[in-house]
């Protein structure tokens, strides 16, 4: 058997309970009126104990449950019908109940099954949730049997619970009906003897039920950016009006603060910061929130004012600021929500405010949230924020789906333009952060429109890709097949030796490839570099000189990355017109003139030199040897020599006057010379 200890816990959870019973609980009281509740208790009958001791616990509880009230037996004797719902479930009202239970005159029988079928049927307890509280002082006596009564309920039910309070009762028959719909239902079944148990148990209800309300938490204040959701620096001016009475509450304090303590009631709250204000309402006292969040909307501009509050990946954003600046302070571009020590050291997307007035920040290659931030290193931190969106690239490239390998390929292109972009062609397994270092195979993304790009010497997939320097990465590719040229060349049947030629030509023009003579039968193999290459890089037509030994040659392509010996065209060295004048004797010092013609290849040099010197010597001082040719400063003679004025040398002996075709380090033709 439970102590009578228990009754205040079935009545805290069942009856009257806001944290234990849900929004809209519905429940019935059911009040046993037969007469043997006029019994009496240490003196006193038994139901003026317990509307005495109910009606106090009406009086000092709260709770959001629907209650409602049924009797039975309370208003004919002999009557098994005389069952009343005195009070059907309504919303909490304590004064309904209790007038209700002042009703209670006992008289008649206990139709006990019949009346918990009853108020569970108003509960509509085969829809519902329902909860039903029998208050009864004896047994069943109207033929029914209470515990065939509780099983059927149970099992038609939704979510019936019926908990039973057996007050001074002593029949065994009684406590066990009683017992049947606690147990069938899953209720508690508990029993109280004493009148000073019962009013010590509805103290302890009460204690459990409307205990004396805390002092609220105190409330925190947090002032927030509308823009950025930051928390707003610096002091704040809060003003609480008073809902009901006017009163005004006005101090300062800072985001993050507690509320001085205010009286309870509902607030209009005015939140006033350098930046601009906010409003918000506020309720104080029971139920209050722990955190009262005020949004504030800038009134003027502060701070940083940007160019947009949208712009596309890799654009650039200008950033203008109006606040007081140090020189060191510095700009940058940061995700929304970064830590607020945090800051950023690319160079594109920093800006120092000694550098200039306007800011050009370039913005991130991945769209979403970002902010502009403001920030002095040396003290004060973060100072200012501006929020801004990044949007996909708008990078557009119309391009032909092929190029020629080493060629050119024609391109009309938009985008973000920003400070060192590059656009070029790359092979598509090249990773995104990756750009071609050799300057001549990338164009800078100044101005959006018509571009030539250089296309690499090797066959294959490629892409036109548009690189944004600052972050590093692709913002937009297509795809270009590089297909291989077929190497040509055009060119004089017969080349006099160490003469210059134009030749006309079409090849790869890969890294490497070179343009070359070679005498007739040598292996295909065999190639130049150097020179030869740097005339096939300049492009078509190339300046060559020829050989300086006359000869069948070959004219030769040759593409290491492609193969080899591409296109070959034969070609006759013939001797060189190459003509020396000038005295065969002079005395030392004597000055003396010059005549010479010959290929005048870039290079050539006309120059004395002693007679027994080697053929690949020449004089180191740019004085003592001449270029035959419009620029070298002689004059042309009417037999289309130039002439130029030499000074014998000091030491007698025997010289040459030598032509040296620079290309081919040889010497075309020489005449003696006696020094006296």
């Amino acid at each position: 058997m439970n102590s009578l200890r228990s009754l205040p816990i079935l009545l805290a959870v069942l009856l009257f309970t806001a944290t234990a019973l849900p929004a809209q609980e519905r429940f019935i009281l059911l009040v046993d009126g037969s007469g043997s509740m006029w019994g009496e208790v240490d003196g006193e009958d038994k139901i003026v104990i317990l509307r005495r001791s109910l009606e106090r616990l009406l009086a000092e509880i709260t709770t959001e449950a629907e209650v409602g009230l049924v009797a039975f037996g309370h208003r004919e004797k002999g009557n098994c019908n005389d069952i009343e719902e005195l009070v059907p479930p309504l919303p909490f009202d304590p004064e309904l109940l209790g007038a209700a239970i002042r009703s209670i005159q006992p008289k008649g029988k206990t139709p006990l099954a019949a009346a918990v079928r009853k108020a569970a049927e108003s509960l509509k307890y085969t829809e519902e949730r329902a909860t039903v509280v029998i208050l009864g002082d004896g047994r069943e006596s109207c033929g029914m049997d209470p515990c065939t009564t509780a099983e059927e309920l149970e099992a038609t039910g939704v979510d019936l619970t019926v908990h039973a309070i057996a007050f001074d009762l002593a029949d065994e028959e009684g406590t066990r009906q009683l017992k049947c719909f606690a147990q069938s239902t899953g209720g508690l079944f508990l029993e109280a003897s004493k009148p000073d148990e019962l009013v010590a148990a509805l103290e302890q209800v009460r204690e459990v039920v409307a205990p004396e309300p805390a002092e609220p938490a105190g409330l925190a204040l947090v002032a927030r950016d509308s823009a950025t959701g930051a928390p707003v620096k610096g002091a704040l001016q809060w003003t609480f009006i008073h809902g009901e009475t006017e009163v005004v509450t006005a101090f300062e304090a800072a985001s993050g603060a507690t509320a001085p303590k205010l009286a309870p009631g509902e607030y209009d709250v005015v939140v006033e910061s350098a930046a601009g204000i906010g409003e918000a309402r506020a309720r104080v006292g029971p139920g209050q929130a722990t955190e009262l969040v005020v949004e504030i909307v800038a009134t003027a501009p502060v701070g940083l004012v940007l160019s947009s509050d949208t712009v596309q990946a890799g654009q650039v954003l200008d950033v203008e600021w109006t606040a007081d600046s140090a020189p060191d302070d510095f700009l940058f571009i940061l995700p929304r929500g970064a830590p607020d020590n945090q800051y950023a050291r690319d160079e594109y997307r920093r800006h120092v405010v000694r550098d200039g007035p306007v800011a050009r920040l370039v913005a991130p290659a991945e769209p979403g949230d970002y902010e502009v931030r403001y920030f002095r290193l040396a003290a004060d931190g973060l100072l200012y924020r501006a929020a801004f969106r990044v949007t996909e690239a708008a990078v557009t490239i119309d391009s032909p789906p092929e190029a020629l390998a080493g060629g050119m390929v024609r391109i009309e292109w938009s985008g973000p333009a920003a400070p060192r972009d590059l656009l070029f062609v790359a092979p598509v397994d090249w990773k995104l952060n990756t750009y071609p270092l050799d300057e001549d195979a990338r164009v800078a993304a100044t101005a959006p429109g018509t571009l030539d790009l250089p296309v690499p010497p090797t066959p294959g997939r490629h892409e036109i890709r548009y690189f944004s320097w600052a972050n590093a990465t692709v913002l937009a590719r297509v795809p270009l097949d590089v297909t291989l040229l077929a190497a040509s060349l055009s060119a004089p049947d017969k080349v006099p030796a160490g003469s210059v030629t134009s030749v006309e030509f079409t090849g790869p023009r890969a890294e490497g490839d070179s343009l070359f003579f070679m005498p007739e039968g040598t292996e295909d193999n065999r190639y130049f570099g150097g020179e030869s290459s740097d005339l096939v890089r300049k492009g078509s037509p190339a300046q060559i000189t020829a050989p300086a030994e006359p000869g069948r040659y070959e004219l030769r392509y040759f593409s290491r990355e492609n193969g080899g010996l591409l296109a070959r065209r034969a070609i006759t060295i013939t001797e060189p017109e190459v003509a020396l004048s000038a005295p065969r004797l002079v005395q030392r010092g004597e000055r003396f003139e010059l005549g010479a013609k010959g290929p005048g290849a870039p290079g050539d040099i006309v120059f004395l030199m002693e007679k027994e010197a080697g053929d690949n010597r020449y004089p180191g001082a740019l004085n003592d040897r001449f270029s035959p040719g419009p620029d070298g400063g002689g004059f042309l003679d009417d037999e289309g020599l130039y002439v130029f004025e030499l000074v014998a040398p000091a030491q007698p002996g025997q010289y040459e006057i030598r032509y040296m075709s620079w290309p081919n380090a040889a010497v075309l033709a020489r005449r003696t010379l006696i020094v006296r």
